[in-house]
This record gives structure tokens, sequence and C-alpha cells, in this order.
């Protein structure tokens, strides 16, 4: 059995369902004591009633021993007083003499008087008889009975009956067990519907906050098993929260922030001793390496010793010749400084020669791009000059052409005037001088227009002179720009030369200087040499002491 109760959930769960279980068994409990009190209740209430008219009979029977009323006006008013008597809406209270005749009946009132005595219940039961007995007997108590509804229903009843022994009557009062019943179902039912309310809240609020617990719960053993298995990439859960799993929560992190610590440290560990024993290892490749190289190289500076001293010989004897040589060239650069002086003056002559050429060819270039400037304008003038001969050549076209027209009219004015007769004499007159004008206007117009044919050719003949001539002056203006442009260059080579043949004097002066150094030097060198040779003798005796050192060392560092 307790295997089921194994998980945390399981055990919250079976929790929630004991306090539900234990709230249903409160519940029972409850409406069975509920049940106990409305019967007590009904019971005490229908007895109160009693008591009630019990003290108003026997207040009025005071009255009747005080002397205040008659015994059977204190019975009228004690009955009246009955009769008005009602609780919850429609209970009342009933008297019986110990005859069993009916005292007060407020519900049926006909009954008043007549004997009950032998009245039965719907189980046959002398009910009355039962109360009468039981109120001489014992003075009051209850008695249940079976009581037919107007509908002729039986129904439980319960009744308590008390007597009032001054005047013998039976005091009593009922409620039906079916109202008692039907009160405790309503409350039950009641009771029932708010407590199922509170089960289906609590238990919703049971298993809302089991599942809060062990489902982090669960959670949270997931990374505790996640860490421990060193999978501690996934952050933990949960760490936000403010109860005690939040607490447990940051407690797992922090172990897990302290496990990547932890692994961090032991991989840096790792890290270092690999280190260690790659170095290690590197250092003893080292020695062996650096003792093989040292080997070698003492091997090599001994030999390079021996070389260095067979050429310390051979550079004392160099050095002497070079004092020999550098004697005899000092002589040849003195004789060529001279000759670059007297060539560094003439190339400055040159050079000034070739500047008065070049401003002469741009001088000569600007000339020529004034003439090409006027030859373009004249070009453009020639040009309007042609462009007005042709207007004027149309306007004289025009003028002809209305001389023509006008000598048609005097031609037909002449012929009128010869139909007209004597009357047309005068305008034929006339019209013979307007034709001789018109001719005259005809051979002028002629005239103008062969002028003006000969300006037009004129003009043609001047734009392709004009045009000639810009050519011309165009190519010696290419001409000018390329003079100028070799005569620059010339200069510029001419400079170049006179500074190199000034560089070349300062070199051979210098070079002169420079051999009288090496004269100076080549001694120094043979002393030089001399001095290497003794040193190449104790590099050679140090190498060895410098061998035997090392390998001490070696042997020292690798134990």
């Amino acid at each position: 059995m307790f295997k089921l109760f194994r998980s945390l959930s399981s055990k919250l769960y079976a929790l929630v369902a004991f306090f539900t279980l234990s709230f249903v068994v409160m519940l029972v409990y409850q409406l069975q004591t509920l049940g106990w009190n409305l019967d007590s209740f009904k019971r005490n209430e229908i007895k109160s009633v009693v008591e009630v008219a019990h003290n108003v009979i026997a207040k009025h029977h005071a009255m009747f021993k005080d002397g205040t009323l008659s015994e059977d006006e204190a019975k009228v008013r004690a009955k009246t007083s009955l009769r008005s008597m009602r609780y919850q809406g429609k209970d009342y209270v009933f008297v019986f003499d110990y005859k069993g005749n009916t005292v007060v009946h407020p519900v049926k009132p006909d009954t008043e008087g007549t004997n009950k005595i032998k009245s039965t219940d719907g189980d046959g039961k002398f009910h009355v008889k039962e109360f009468v007995d039981l109120a001489q007997r014992d003075g009051s108590g209850y008695v249940d009975y079976v009581w037919k509804d107007p509908k002729g229903k039986s129904r439980d009843k319960l009744s308590y009956v008390k007597a009032f022994q001054p005047w013998g009557w039976v005091i009593g009062s009922g409620v039906l067990m079916s109202a008692v019943e039907e009160a405790f179902w309503k409350a039950a039912l009641t009771s029932a519907g708010i407590a199922g309310l509170l089960i289906l809240v609590a238990v919703g609020f049971g298993f809302m906050l089991a599942r809060s617990i062990a489902r982090p719960v669960s959670t949270l053993n997931q990374n505790i098993l996640a860490i421990a298995q060193n999978k501690l990439d996934e952050p933990v859960s949960g760490t936000q929260r403010t109860d005690e799993i939040g607490d447990m929560s940051r407690a797992v992190e922090t172990f897990r922030v302290n496990a990547i610590e932890r692994l961090r440290l032991e991989e840096q560990e790792k890290e270092h001793d690999n280190k260690r024993m790659a170095e290690a290892q590197r250092t003893r490749r080292l020695i062996e390496s650096f003792e093989k190289q040292v080997s070698e190289n003492i091997g090599i500076v001994n030999g390079r010793t021996i070389e260095m001293e067979q050429a310390a010989l051979q550079l004392k004897e160099i050095a002497i010749e070079t004092e020999g040589s550098s004697r005899e060239a000092s002589n040849s650069s003195t004789n060529a400084s001279n000759n670059v002086q007297t060539v560094a003056s003439a190339a400055e002559e040159l050079t000034a020669s070739i500047n008065e050429i070049m401003q002469q060819a741009v001088r000569s270039k600007e000339v020529v791009a004034i003439a090409t400037e006027d030859a373009r304008i004249s070009n453009e003038k020639v040009a309007q000059l042609d462009e007005s001969s042709r207007k004027i050549g149309e306007v004289v076209s025009l003028i002809q052409a209305i001389a023509e027209q006008t000598n048609l009219l005097a031609l037909n004015a002449t012929i009128e005037a010869a139909r007209a007769g004597e009357a047309g004499k005068g305008f034929a007159v006339v019209a013979s001088e307007v034709k001789e004008l018109a001719n005259q206007t005809s051979k002028a117009t002629e005239e103008i227009s062969m002028l003006i044919t000969a300006i037009q050719s004129s003009s043609r003949e001047s734009v392709e002179s004009i045009a000639k001539i810009a050519s011309v002056m165009s190519e010696v203006d290419g001409y000018t720009t390329a003079i100028a442009s070799a005569v620059d260059q010339q200069g510029a080579a001419t400079g170049e030369i006179a500074n190199n043949v000034q560089e070349a004097a300062a070199s051979t002066q210098s070079a002169s200087g420079n051999m009288r150094d090496v004269m100076d030097r080549a001694q120094v060198t043979t002393q030089s040499a001399e001095t290497v040779k003794d040193a190449t003798d104790q590099l050679k005796d140090s190498t060895d002491i410098l061998r035997s050192q090392i390998e001490t060392f070696l042997r020292e560092v690798a134990a």
C-alpha cells in the first residue's frame, strides 16, 4: 500500500483526498446532528407553545380565583386567547377535557363540544384517548401518531400534551414530522450544495497547490540528476520563486555554478599539466638540439677562426696593394675633376643659349596665335558680307520682277491708249515714260546683280583664302608649339646634364678625397689585420673553454 505514496505528488494528492474525505464525514455528521437538532427543536417548540398556552389558562384561572372573573367567564376568555394563538404560520393549540370532549380547536371550531375519545389515527390508534391518559398519568408528554391530511394522505405527526388539573383540560399542540423532514432536507441540500462547492474549490486548490509543489520539485530533481551527470548547460528552473522551493532551486543553481567552476578549474589544471609536460618535452628537445647546434657551431667557429687567420694574412697583403692603388687613383681623380669642371662651364653656356631660343619660340607662338584669331574674325566678317550680298541679291531679284511687271503693265496701257485714240494720247505718253523707267530699273538691277555676284564670288574666294591662312597659321602654331616643347625638353636635358656634370665634379672631388682616405685606411687595415690574427688565436682558445662549459651546463640541466 505504501508503494503508492512513494512520490511527493502522490502523497500530496493523498493528503488532499484525506482532507476531502474528512470534510465529507464531518458534513454527514453535521447533517445527522442537524436532524437530531431539528427534531429536538420541534419538540421544544411545541412544548414551549403548550407551556405558553398552559400559562394563559393559568392566568385566567388565577383571575377566577381572586374573584376578578367568574369561572365560566375565565374559561371563555381563556378559550378566546387560545383560539388566537398561531405559530409557524398555521400551527395552533388544541384543548380536550379528560372525557375527550373538544374544548378548543381553532382550525375546526365546529368540532368544539364533540367527543373525540374514540377517534383513531391512520393506523387505528386512539390518539385522543392517549392524549388524555398521558396527561392524567404523567402530567405531560409526547404522543406520536399518524394524521390524515385533508387530502386523505397519512402523515406522521408528533404532539405534546399537558394537563391543567384545576379545570381538567388537556392542552396540546402538534407538528408534522414531514415538515421536520422537509426542513431537514432543505437544510441538508443547502449545506450539501455549499459543502460540495467548497469541496470542489478546496480540491481544485489542493490539486493546484500539490501540482505547484510536485512539479517544481520533480523539475528540481531532474536538474539535480543532470548536474550529477555533469550536464551543466541548462540553468536550474524556479530560482525566481520566493518560497522554499525557490531557496532550494537557488541552492542547486549555486551548486551547478560551482560545479561549472570546478570543471573549469580541473580543465585549467589539466591544461597546465599538459603544458608542463609539453614544456618539459620541449625543453628536453631544446637541450638536445642546443647541444647539437652548439657542438656544430663551435666546430664551425673553430673552422672559421682558422679561415679568419688566413683571411687576416690575405687582408694584410691586400691592404698593402690597396694603398699603392689608392695613391694612383687619387692622382687620376684629380685630373678627372679638372676635366669635369671644364665640361660644366660649357654646359652652363649651352643652357643659356637654349633658354634664349625657348623665349623666342614662345613669342613666335604668341604672334601666330594672334594672327590665327584675326584670320578667324576676318573669316566671320567675310561670311557675314557673303550673307548680306545674298540677301541684297534676293532684293534685287524682287525689284527686277517688279520692273518686269511694270513694263508689262506699261505695254498694256500703251495698247489701251492706242485703242482709245485721241483721248488716250496723254495716257500713252505716261505709259511710255513708265515703260522707259521700268527698262532703266531692269538694267540697273541687272548691273547690281552682276556686282553682287562678283562680290559673292570674291567673298567665297576670300573665305577660302582666309581658311587656308588659318590652316597655315594652325600648322605654324603646331610647329612653334613643337619647337617650344622640344626646346623645353632640350633645356631640361641640358639642365640635367649641367646638374650631372656638377654632381660629377663634386663626385670626382669626393672620390679624390676618398682615395686619400682609402690610403689612410689601408694603412690602418694592415694594422687591423695583424690585430685580427691575434684575436683569432684568442678566440680559438675561448671556444675550447666554451665547449667544455656548455657540456657541463647541459649535463646539469638534463639531470
